[in-house]
């Protein structure tokens, strides 16, 4: 037959075909991990910035009806009513969409329970004193250790979903000053730890640090390590 007839196929072999994939998928294993890390970090980071800015503007609104925050009448007491009133009163009508709910329909009906960064089980905290469900379903729930001299605001990001860890998706506010300081700068939103003028104690600190090492409340600062990176989740984070 003339050549000029011929039709020659090329293709690849089996065994180019495999070792190809095999090729791919070893970059995949190495690579998607840290892809999806990365996404983790950038959506959690996003949502605490959003968190941040509307709980400000719940602020902002109520200082225009109720006065300057260091005017309110905050709890005087520990573990009763008068969190829920002053939440009702101060926070919740500027909330649009938020829904009180209790420890039973909040948390045990969907088994909820959470844990310190350092993965030691933070449940056994009375932190269902007061609980709020955002319009975006987020939870708000608080410990307030008055007239001790603060309320500890913890939100979860995403709700029930897990890990329900804090630095993760549980992040940890100080909402007034300490009661034996009136200097109006105190009475804001904050996230604990803001008061450490270095940011290195923010993670190396054996009590609240953002480490998984920490002896006790770890990682009760990192809202803070995030905000100060400009809502960034830096390289070194304990994730």
């Amino acid at each position: 037959m003339n050549n000029h007839f011929k039709s020659i196929k090329k293709g690849f072999t089996l065994a180019e075909v495999l070792i190809t994939l095999g090729v791919i998928g070893v970059v995949a294993a190495l690579t998607l991990p840290s892809l999806i890390q990365s996404y983790e970090k950038k959506v959690t980071a996003t949502r605490l910035k959003k968190f941040y800015s509307t709980m400000l503007n719940v602020i902002k609104l109520s200082e225009n009806d109720n006065g300057e925050m260091y005017t309110w009448d905050f709890p005087k007491q520990t573990y009763d009513q008068s969190m829920n009133l002053f939440f009702q009163k101060y926070y919740l009508p500027y909330m649009n969409g938020a829904q009180e709910c209790n420890f039973v329909n909040c948390f045990l009906r969907l088994n909820y329970s959470w844990f310190q960064l350092s993965g030691y089980s933070a449940s056994g905290m009375a932190v269902a004193n007061y609980i709020v469900r955002t319009s975006d379903g987020m939870y708000l729930y608080f410990l307030p250790n008055t007239p001790g001299g603060y309320i500890w605001m913890f939100v979860d990001i995403n709700g029930a979903k897990r890990p329900n860890k804090v630095g993760r998706d549980v992040f940890v506010f100080d909402i007034y000053g300490y009661a034996n300081v009136t200097r109006r700068e105190n009475f804001r939103l904050k996230f604990w730890g803001q008061h450490k003028p270095k940011y290195e104690d923010l993670l190396n600190s054996d009590y609240y640090g953002c480490n998984k090492k920490a002896v006790g409340y770890s990682g009760f600062q990192c809202g803070e390590v995030i905000l100060r990176n400009n809502w960034e989740i830096p390289d070194n984070y304990p994730w």
